[in-house]
């Protein structure tokens, strides 16, 4: 009897043993297919024990999981629509958890840091080097802001500027907060309100010269005029003209280059040859031309008769001549050439004189842009000619260029394409 309770003994241990060692890989299976989230497929053998039990835990399971990539596949659906929709926004979005880690951002936004870096899970601090965009975000978190910014940023050598709004996202559910920020690019619109104030701050300096001489001669010729002779009344008036006339070039300058710039007044093209101007322009500053300057005029016969505005070219003509005989100090030969080349009709006017300093020569065209401010301002020079230059040049469809050289004097050029139609 014993042997035959130790065999039956023997044999229950052995089917607890497989029995145990099947549920536990049943069992391994579904902790494996929850930690990949992916439906288990088993096969019933059963329905009483535990068996029972674990296919009705697999059943479960699968549905949880089903679930859960149901909701997984939603969620990524609603984040290629918002990532579709943010995409086709012109301004940088981006969207950072509380610890400033970027969860979100749309293509304009990569253009803005840069389209190599990856900006997913790095913190905004690394990605925008901006310290009034950073107290933004910061004071955003706190609650202390509301409604636009104006922020700066620094990008390479580019300064920009931005209009930053930003918004808390808090899901309630898992109480996750989130922050979305709008940077609308406002750098052309801040450039050209520091352009306006610029200008108007020359403007009023340039006008404050001639008005305050103005006045005050006139103040002293009424005080005085019993007791003033006639030689000093004499020297008093001529200083008084000498302003109005400084006074009334710049009005006149500022007016064309209102029109230039406002595009308010058109072209009057006719059908000319740009050597017939030069040699006119340049036969009237012969006449004028201070004594000791060699005038050469070197006109290329090939250059073609084409629409041109004669009168406009005429006063690019004679500004670049005036701006020699007034800035090139020890000039000797002044020399005025005409080609035409790769279809474009060039014109040169070349100085031996002083030369401009290298870090001069981006800002000679600006308006009022002086290199030597003193001296232009005793020359009669109202520091809007050369900026003339460039505008009637670009309506003309061509461009302006400048070659110096320190004590080697200057080239001044202006290209204009044969047949161009002026810039719209």
């Amino acid at each position: 009897m014993w042997m035959i309770a130790a065999i039956s003994l023997a044999a229950l241990s052995l089917w607890l043993g497989l029995r145990l060692r099947y549920v536990a890989r049943l069992l391994g299976n579904l902790e494996h297919s929850a930690r990949s989230r992916e439906p288990l497929l088993i096969e019933k053998r059963t329905h009483v024990g535990i068996s029972r039990q674990i296919d009705s835990l697999h059943d479960a399971l699968n549905a949880l999981i089903t679930e859960s990539r149901h909701g997984r596949n939603q969620d990524r659906d609603y984040l290629h629509q918002i990532e579709t929709t943010l995409g086709s926004i012109k301004e940088a979005v981006l969207i950072l958890d509380d610890s400033h880690y970027v969860r979100m951002a749309n293509d304009a936004a990569r253009q803005l840091i840069g389209p190599d870096k990856e900006l997913l899970g790095r913190r905004v601090e690394s990605l925008l080097p901006s310290v009034s965009f950073l107290d933004y975000v910061r004071s955003l978190w706190k609650g202390r802001k509301s409604g636009a910014e104006v922020i700066e940023m620094v990008k390479g050598e580019d300064q920009l500027w931005f209009e930053v709004t930003g918004a808390l996202i808090v899901n309630e559910e898992s109480h996750k907060r989130l922050a979305l920020f709008v940077l609308h690019d406002i750098t052309k619109l801040k450039q050209l309100e520091n352009m306006r104030t610029e200008f108007v701050a020359n403007v009023s300096h340039e006008l404050r010269t001639p008005v305050t001489v103005i006045r005050g001669f006139t103040d002293t010729l009424l005080d005085d005029n019993a007791t003033m002779d006639a030689e000093d009344r004499l020297h008093f008036l001529r200083k008084i003209q000498r302003n109005v006339v400084r006074l009334n070039s710049l009005l006149e300058d500022l007016l064309t280059l209102s029109r230039m710039e406002g595009r308010s007044s058109a072209l009057k093209p006719e059908f000319v040859n740009l050597n017939s101007i030069v040699g006119e322009a340049c036969d009237n500053y012969s006449d004028r031309k201070p004594d000791g300057i060699e005038l050469v005029v070197e006109l290329d016969p090939a250059i073609p008769s084409m629409n041109l505005d004669p009168l406009r070219i005429t006063q690019v003509i004679e500004n670049l001549l005036d701006n020699a005989t007034r800035h090139a100090k020890g000039m000797k030969t002044l020399r005025v050439t005409t080609r035409l080349a790769n279809n474009m009709l060039r014109c040169e006017v070349q100085d031996d004189g002083c030369g401009i300093p290298v870090a001069d020569i981006p800002h000679i065209f600006e308006r009022f842009y002086r290199v030597d401010k003193g001296r232009s301002r005793e020359l009669g020079g109202t520091g809007l000619g050369l900026a003339i230059v460039k505008h009637i040049i670009f309506q003309h469809g061509g461009k302006v260029q400048v070659q110096s050289k320190e004590g080697r004097g200057t080239t001044m050029c202006f290209d204009i394409p044969v047949e161009a139609e002026k810039a719209k």
